[in-house]
């Protein structure tokens, strides 16, 4: 059976042929899964490499900013080394420096300022007691002048009536 010998030789040659093939195959199928495990260990590494290096510090730069805002300016932010978030450390620490200058200054004029007015406070309280002092000085004076005007008042009385009784003494004198 020239046939059979054929089909034989056929699969004999399907067989040879076939075995590249699988030898392909399995080199596609190991670099296959090498990729998705080399992807895989990319992918967690990145994944660690941007929670250390970018959400950690970006957490800790939040963190310190809520404590600035809390009102702590004494606190200096922590390092973080020379990346991205890193990098905005020294802005940080100098806006924090500059917000506590200005709150410095701010407490410094409102001291120089209470003292100011606890000064004022007790010029007016003494330029007070002087109007006082001298209000009852010029009563005193007005009360003195009243007396004044009534005494002269009165001697102006006296001496009319003196100089009436003169001018009847004068009379009867002259007739007597």
């Amino acid at each position: 059976s020239a046939a059979g010998e054929r089909l034989d030789a056929l699969m004999q040659q399907l067989a040879a042929d076939d075995a590249p093939v699988m030898g392909d195959r399995h080199r596609l199928e190991v670099i296959l899964i090498a990729a998705v495990v080399a992807a895989s260990v990319l992918l967690i590494f990145c994944d660690r490499y941007l929670a250390i290096h970018l959400v950690r510090p970006v957490a800790t730069i939040r963190a310190h900013l809520k404590t600035i805002t809390d009102g702590d300016l004494t606190r200096e932010p922590e390092d973080l080394g020379r990346n991205c978030v890193g990098q905005l450390v020294p802005f940080v620490k100098e806006m924090q420096h500059s917000l506590l200058d200005a709150v410095q200054t701010i407490r410094e004029n409102a001291s120089i300022l209470h003292r100011e007015a606890g000064d004022i406070a007790a010029g007016n309280t003494e330029l007070s007691d002087r109007t006082a002092t001298q209000a009852a000085a010029l009563e005193q004076t007005a009360a003195s002048m009243e007396e004044i005007t009534a005494t002269v008042s009165h001697n102006a009385e006296n001496a009319r009536e003196a100089r009436e009784l003169a001018g009847r003494t004068a009379v009867i004198t002259q007739q007597g």
